[in-house]
Order: C-alpha cells, then sequence, then structure tokens
C-alpha cells in the first residue's frame, strides 16, 4: 500500500502481552473450503466448526466489529448489541441501521430476546462470549472470531466466510488498499508521531501496535511515540505519568461508558499543558466508537478520510 517504513515494535514486557503474531496465529486455521457463496458449508472458527445451511439474512451481532462486518457486507443485521456509549457507533448512516434491534449489552447479551429474532447466524468472538456459545449455537448456527481489535482484518474475512459474502469482501479489500495506497502518496513526509490517548474513568489508556487503530496507522506509515511503539494492546497510566502520551500529534478520545467524569482532571492538569503537542495546538479531539469501538472497514474508510483532513497538506 506504499507506506513509509515504521519502527517494528519492541516486545511487551508484560506477562499477559497478546502480540500481534500471537493474536493472528489461530486464524490460519479458520474458514470454510465451500466455493464463494456456495451452501450449505461448514466454517471452522475459534470454537470448533458450525454447519450452516442457507445464506444468512436474519444475523445477531454481538459485538461492534461484528455490525461493522455484517453493514459493509451489504447486511443489515435483526439484532445488535448496545456498545453503551450512547446508543449504536455513530459513524454508521442512519439507514444502515435504522430498525436493527438491540439485545442487550456487549457484556450481558439478551439471550431471549436474540432467539425471538429467529436469527440465521450469529456472530461474536470467543474473547468476549465464550461462556455463552453453548446457549448461542442452540438458538442459531454461531461463528466465532478468536479476539477482537488488532485481528478485525482476520475476522472480517471468517465472518465474510459464515454470510457466504466473499465477493464483497473481496471489493471492501480492495477498496481499502486503493484508499491506502492514495492516502500514502499524498500525507507528507516524514509522517509525524501520532500518541493514541484514551480517557477512562479513573485513568488513562496509551494505545499501543497490537489495536485496530494500530494496524490502520501502522498502514499508513504514522510511527508511534516510544511508549506505544510496542507490540501489545495498550498501557495503563495515570496524570503523574502522562509525559508518557507525548508525540507530534496526540489523538484523544473519551470512553463514556459511565459517563467519564476523569476528562477535565487529565486535560486540565499540569502535565498534559506541558505536552509539546498540547503548547503547540496539536491535539485532536476524536470520535471514541469511530476511532477506537469501530474495529472494522466501515470504520476504518471514515478513520481514513478524517486522517486525510488533519494530515493531508
Amino acid at each position: 500500500m506504499g507506506a513509509p517504513e515504521v519502527p517494528s515494535p519492541r516486545p511487551s514486557t508484560k506477562p499477559n502481552a497478546v502480540s500481534i503474531a500471537s493474536a493472528t496465529a489461530p486464524y490460519a486455521g479458520f474458514g470454510t473450503d465451500a466455493a464463494p457463496g456456495a451452501f450449505p458449508r461448514t466454517v471452522r472458527h475459534a470454537m470448533g466448526e458450525t454447519r450452516i445451511e442457507r445464506a444468512p439474512v436474519r444475523v445477531v451481532t454481538l459485538d461492534t466489529g461484528e455490525l461493522d462486518t455484517a453493514v459493509e457486507l451489504g447486511i443489515k443485521p435483526v439484532g445488535t448489541v448496545d456498545y453503551g456509549a450512547d446508543g449504536l457507533p455513530a459513524y454508521f448512516k442512519p439507514a444502515e441501521i435504522e430498525g436493527v434491534e438491540v439485545v442487550g449489552t456487549i457484556q450481558q447479551p439478551n439471550l431471549e430476546a436474540i432467539a425471538r429474532l429467529r436469527p440465521d447466524v450469529i456472530l461474536s468472538s470467543k474473547l468476549r462470549h465464550e461462556a455463552l456459545y453453548g446457549q448461542l449455537s442452540q438458538i442459531a448456527p454461531t461463528v466465532f472470531a478468536e479476539r477482537v481489535g488488532v485481528t478485525w482484518k482476520q475476522n472480517f474475512d471468517l465472518f465474510a466466510q459464515a454470510l457466504g459474502r466473499e465477493a464483497q469482501a473481496e471489493r471492501t479489500r480492495a477498496r481499502y488498499a486503493q484508499r491506502a495506497a492514495e492516502l500514502n502518496r499524498a500525507l507528507p513526509l516524514p509522517r509525524p508521531s501520532v500518541s493514541v490517548v484514551r480517557v477512562m474513568a479513573a485513568n488513562v489508556r496509551l494505545y499501543q501496535r497490537a489495536n485496530f487503530l494500530g494496524v490502520l496507522l501502522t498502514d499508513l506509515g504514522f510511527p508511534r511515540p516510544e511508549s506505544q511503539n510496542v507490540d501489545d494492546f495498550a498501557a495503563e497510566i495515570g496524570l503523574e505519568q502522562l509525559e508518557q502520551a507525548s508525540a507530534d500529534v496526540v489523538v484523544v478520545a473519551v470512553f463514556d461508558v459511565l459517563k467519564n467524569t476523569n476528562t477535565d482532571a487529565v486535560l486540565s492538569s499540569p502535565v498534559w499543558k506541558q505536552l509539546p503537542a498540547v503548547q503547540a495546538g496539536r491535539v485532536h479531539r476524536v470520535d471514541d466508537q469511530t476511532w477506537l469501538g469501530g474495529i472494522g472497514y466501515h470504520a476504518a474508510f471514515t478513520v481514513m478520510d478524517q486522517l486525510e483532513g488533519l494530515f493531508r497538506p
């Protein structure tokens, strides 16, 4: 895609770190041997194998990435879960999600509500809902990705096979590659380093390389500050460590599930105000649901458009 090379991420020192390679490795065995669009088919996924008799029409998605994928592939789900931040993600066009029934939250899907929708297939991940897989698979054929975030491209491919939408998926991948190539020609050289900060209810999260936005920024050649150039998901810090957020440009999102009360404390703290990017006016407040919670191609296209607006000369 023509991106400038970025420094390789450092290994994480955390005992529970999930590297990019370890996160994506299980997907080598996932998928189907069926011809594109042909049913019935058996799909190999994170919980085993699932037989799907016909092309799904009534789809239930249990996380934002699954919702993103279904919509990108031209399917309006009959049911989805509440992300928890003032409804469904705002980057969708109203017509794309109008009439989709909310069946609980990501943390607590409502199994009775899901069953009432008579889905043809249910999509989620082992990371989110492993304990519910048995119950969900009694309602309808259920396909689970291994995890969310850094595996967003692999999840898209898996769910496209579960839905029999391989042709549509190929068009999306080609569109993404073309858009990335366009931006890589247009964005400034050298690229500014980008720090990704999410203000949580009790602390601050610095997003590293093994997540949705980390993959996207790498595809577009944006280097990361030392604290974030790590092969892991994120680091949690307190106000006294905010200097670790320093970079040429700082992107800030607020995780508002519980109506965040920490934002003012962070953005008015002396350490924050001393960051060079803050003093230079190179801090950009972005939509959390899109930049960090979208975890799919549909969101990625919106982020790419906004990155172009922020950085293109």
